[in-house]
C-alpha cells in the first residue's frame, strides 16, 4: 500500500510535495523541492517500508554505482513507514513524449534514440547487469530539451548476468508465473528463460520498431488478447512480416538480437553500423547533426516566444506616461520594421531625412484609443527606427526606460521635420544612457 494522500509521507522530512509524476502499485514518484532551497526541484521515489524486502537497498546501491546512465542519486531517507530515494529531477519519459507527438517521431529521432540507448546498455552490461524490463516508460530525457542524453530507470528490477568470479551465469529455464505485461519483452521472457544481454538488445529493437510504426506493431496483435498470445506472435512471426512499413534496419536489428546465444556478447559496433545506415539513407553522415524532435519543437516555441516578447515590448513603449496608446504596428509589417532595426544598429547613425512608411505599414496603423483605422499616416523614419531599435533590445519595460520621457508624441507627422535635429540629440542621449 502507498500513502492515501500524495506526499503525506514527506511531512517529517525536509521535502515539500509539488506534484505526482508516477503512481504504481508499490511505489510513487513525486516532484518535490527542498524546504531550505525552494528553487531546487528533486525527484522522490516513495515506497512502503518493508524491512524484509531488499529491493530499495539494491536500487540505492545501483544508483551510487552506475552513475552515468541513471539520474544522479542525492540521498536515501527512511521514515517510520516509508523509504524515500531522492534523486535528480529529469524530463519526461519516451512514452509520454511519443504520445505528445501523436505517435509520430521522425526517423532521425528514432535512430538517435537507438544510438544513445545502445550506449547506455553497453555501459550497463559492462557493469555486469542486464535490465530485462526495458520499455519507453523506463527511458527518460533531460529536463533541458536541448540536451540529447537519455537515462535508464527501473533499476530495482535489473539482474546480474555475471557471478562473483566474473563468470557468465548458467542457462536456466523455469515456467513463468503470472502474465508478462511488458510489450517490449523478449521472446525468452515469455518462455521463462533466464535473461542475458541479448534480451536487452531485442527489447531495444522492439522499442525502435514501435516508434517506427507509429505504435502499430503491437496494436493488432495485443488488442483484446492476453500477453501470452503476444509472446507466441513474437516467437512465430518473422521480423520481416511484423509490420509492412517497418524500416529494414530495425528488422535487421531484431533478427540479429534473436540470433545471439545466451552467453554471447552483443557486437555493439555492428549494431551502431546498422542504425547509422538509416542515417546515411537520409543523407546525414554525422550523429551530431541530429536533434530530437522535441529539441526542434523547443527551438520553434522559443522563436515564437521571442517574437511575441518583441511585440509586447514595442506595445509597452508605445504607451506614454498618461496611458494613451500610440498607433500600433500589426504583425504583417514586423519584418519591414525589423530591417530598419538591423540597419540602424549596424551603422549606429541617425538618418535626419524623413520618408513615408511603406504602403502596408502606412495603412495598417490602428489607434487603440479611438479604434478607427487611419488610412494614410506618414511618419518620420527616425521615429520608426528608434522605436524598433528599443523594441529589439528588449528594454521597453526596464525601470531605466520608464523613467525617460518619450521623445515622440502621437501627433508626429510629416510636418514635424523642423524638430528632427532636436530629436536626434535626444535619441543620442538615449543611446548614451542605454549603452547602445
Amino acid at each position: 500500500m502507498i500513502a492515501n494522500k500524495p506526499g503525506a509521507e514527506l511531512a517529517q522530512t525536509n521535502l515539500i510535495y509539488d506534484s505526482t509524476i508516477y503512481k504504481g502499485k508499490t511505489s510513487m514518484i513525486y516532484k518535490c523541492h527542498l524546504k531550505e532551497n525552494t528553487k531546487m526541484a528533486v525527484c522522490v521515489k516513495s515506497r512502503k517500508r518493508d524491512d524484509t524486502d531488499e529491493t530499495v537497498e539494491k536500487e540505492v546501491k545501483l544508483l551510487q554505482k552506475i552513475t552515468d546512465i541513471t539520474p544522479s542519486f542525492y540521498y536515501f531517507n527512511r521514515t517510520q513507514d516509508h523509504d524515500l530515494i531522492v534523486m535528480e529531477l529529469k524530463g519526461p519519459n519516451l512514452h509520454d513524449l511519443f504520445e505528445g507527438f501523436n505517435k509520430k517521431f521522425s526517423l532521425k529521432t528514432i535512430v538517435l534514440i537507438g544510438l544513445n540507448l545502445l550506449t547506455l546498455l553497453e555501459e550497463l552490461h559492462a557493469e555486469g547487469y542486464v535490465h530485462g524490463h526495458l520499455s519507453p516508460k523506463k527511458i527518460i530525457t533531460e529536463i533541458n530539451p536541448y540536451k540529447n542524453h537519455l537515462f535508464i530507470t527501473g533499476l530495482s528490477e535489473i539482474k546480474k548476468y555475471r557471478n562473483e568470479k566474473g563468470e557468465h551465469i548458467r542457462y536456466k529455464e523455469k515456467p513463468i508465473t503470472g502474465t508478462v505485461t511488458n510489450e517490449f519483452a523478449s521472446v525468452n521472457t515469455y518462455a521463462g528463460i533466464r535473461l542475458s544481454r541479448r534480451d536487452d538488445i531485442e527489447s531495444l529493437a522492439y522499442i525502435l520498431l514501435y516508434f517506427d510504426t507509429k505504435g502499430e506493431i503491437f496494436d493488432a496483435k495485443s488488442r483484446n488478447a492476453d500477453n501470452k498470445d503476444l509472446g507466441k506472435w513474437k516467437t512465430t512471426t518473422p521480423a520481416e512480416l511484423m509490420h509492412p512499413k517497418a524500416s529494414i534496419e530495425f528488422v535487421q536489428l531484431l533478427n540479429y538480437a534473436k540470433g545471439l546465444k545466451f552467453d554471447e556478447q552483443p557486437n555493439y559496433e555492428r549494431i551502431q553500423k546498422i542504425l547509422r545506415n538509416t542515417l546515411q539513407k537520409e543523407g546525414i553522415k554525422q550523429q551530431d547533426e541530429i536533434k530530437y524532435d522535441w529539441c526542434s519543437k523547443a527551438d520553434q516555441m522559443a522563436q515564437q516566444s521571442q517574437a511575441s516578447e518583441k511585440r509586447k515590448a514595442l506595445h509597452g513603449f508605445l504607451i506614454n506616461e498618461k496611458g494613451k496608446h500610440f498607433p500600433t504596428i500589426v504583425e504583417e509589417s514586423w519584418e519591414d520594421a525589423e530591417s530598419c532595426v538591423l540597419d540602424f544598429k549596424h551603422n549606429h547613425t541617425i538618418l535626419e531625412d524623413t520618408v513615408n512608411l511603406s504602403p502596408q505599414m502606412g495603412t495598417q496603423y490602428h489607434d487603440l484609443q479611438s479604434t478607427p483605422k487611419l488610412e494614410s499616416i506618414q511618419q518620420p523614419s527616425l521615429r520608426t527606427r528608434a522605436i524598433k531599435m528599443f523594441a529589439n533590445e528588449g528594454i521597453m519595460n526596464s525601470p531605466q526606460t520608464q523613467q525617460q520621457k518619450s521623445p515622440w508624441n502621437c501627433s508626429d507627422t510629416i510636418e514635424d521635420r523642423d524638430s528632427i535635429v532636436d530629436k536626434v540629440k535626444l535619441l543620442n542621449n538615449f543611446k548614451t544612457t542605454m549603452g547602445l
